[in-house]
């Protein structure tokens, strides 16, 4: 009987079908997880270049073929898109910042969006790229405490695998994302803890304050969770929060009365490492192209432009798009972001509804201070567009909930004397 059972589970496991669509979607999904480390090797990141715009143009195809609908979500996404485009064009930008930040970006929402009706499979995927580039990434921090590497543009800044401290949440948010939804999926909890645990260690030895506050706020975010509390995670009242968050920041950088002020009482610097310094500049040149904005820019032009060597950026999100698309670029992009946050509304209570309405205001939070341009990021707005999938995920059964297959297929065999 046991070799009858064995040699039956035998031919199952030979019959089980190769899983194609889940390494086509891998194969498409890998090299947007460039990191800043490949970039230290020109065959590598040629290729990786190579590998992700030909992974944009085959998921565009994917996308037209199999007929998949392009909601209003997406339209907006595209329209954002253009209007990046035209200031690029006009006010004398470069092409390929505008193609490796957003294009790419467009790709990877279009990519995790054709394929959300397997959002199991994602979330599978998502979690081992996760544990792959998170291990790796902390073993480097350990074994090489003073970075791997320096940056080539200002040649100071400490690099790891995943890039310089600043560098690692977008990275970081997505696969935590992905790390709770394996939780409530499989009921397994000891590798997606050890992966959240893992990220927050990182952040620590990186010094990275801003990073970890921001973990931080999504982790208690998802452990209320578990709570009946309803109101704090209605999105519209995060997105409240990050608007208002947004314009203090501003008046506060603005005002140098305010933030005198301040910083007498409490005895601290309020520049937030100087970046209120730049984003002095960025206003001033806002003021200067306010409808279009200057078009997408390569660091050293950044820095050219506000006058200040650590400016390769705005060192704000918001900023940033205004800088480079103007309030033209910023109406679309929030009208992008509103749909986005009608669609989590429309499921509010459930689980992934929460999750996304965290992970949405954990990165609104981080944009404050960073303006990531890795495309990644794009990842959790596809989620969050397809709330309703995931939510529906939560209801299946978990796998390691099933019977035991080798067991019921020996029930089902006729008894042997």
């Amino acid at each position: 009987m046991a070799l009858r059972s064995h040699s039956i589970s035998q031919k199952n496991i030979l019959r089980t079908p190769i899983p194609w669509i889940a390494l086509l979607f891998f194969a498409l999904l890998f090299p947007h997880f460039k990191t800043a480390y490949v970039d230290t090797f020109d065959s590598a990141d040629l290729l990786f270049n190579v590998a992700r715009v030909i992974s944009l143009f085959v998921t565009v195809a994917l996308y037209v073929v199999k007929g998949h609908r392009a909601d209003s979500r997406v339209g907006f996404l595209i329209a954002f898109e253009f209007c990046l485009l035209l200031s690029t064009l006009l006010q004398g930008g470069a092409v390929i910042p505008f193609v490796s930040s957003y294009v790419l970006g467009l790709g990877v929402y279009l990519l995790v969006d054709l394929y959300s009706s397997k959002p199991r499979m994602i979330v599978g995927i998502l979690f081992f790229v996760g544990e792959v580039l998170v291990y790796a990434n902390l073993i480097s921090m350990i074994v090489a405490p003073d970075g791997l590497y320096v940056s080539k543009l200002l040649g100071y800044y400490h690099n790891w695998i995943l890039g310089y401290k600043n560098q690692f949440l977008p990275f970081f948010i997505c696969f935590a994302t992905a790390s709770f939804l394996k939780m409530r999926y499989s009921r397994k909890y000891l590798r997606p803890i050890a992966l959240l645990a893992a990220m927050l260690f990182s952040l620590i030895l990186g010094k990275s304050s801003t990073s970890l506050i921001v973990m931080v706020i999504f982790v208690i975010g998802m452990v209320m969770a578990e709570t009946r509390m309803r109101l704090i995670f209605n999105p519209y009242l995060l997105a409240v929060i990050v608007v208002a968050v947004f314009f203090v920041v501003v008046l506060l950088s603005s005002s140098e009365t305010i933030s005198g002020f301040i910083a007498a009482v409490a005895n601290r610097d309020v520049t937030f490492s100087g970046r209120t310094l730049i984003w002095s500049s960025v206003m001033d040149a806002i003021v200067q192209r306010p409808l279009l904005g200057w078009g997408v820019m390569p660091d050293a032009d950044h820095i050219t432009l506000l006058g200040h060597p650590e400016a390769s950026s705005a060192h704000n999100f918001y900023l940033e798009v205004l800088l480079s698309g103007g309030f033209l670029a910023l109406f679309v992009y929030g009208a992008f972001v509103v749909l986005v946050l009608k669609r989590l509304k429309s499921h509010e209570g459930s689980y992934a509804s929460k999750l996304f309405a965290v992970a949405l205001f954990a990165l609104g939070i981080a944009y404050m201070t960073e303006a990531y341009s890795n495309p990644i990021i794009f990842v959790l707005f596809a989620l969050a567009s397809n709330v309703e999938k995931y939510a529906y995920a939560e209801k299946e059964r978990p796998l390691a909930l099933l019977p035991d297959a080798k067991a019921s297929l020996s029930a089902q065999l006729p008894a042997t004397n």
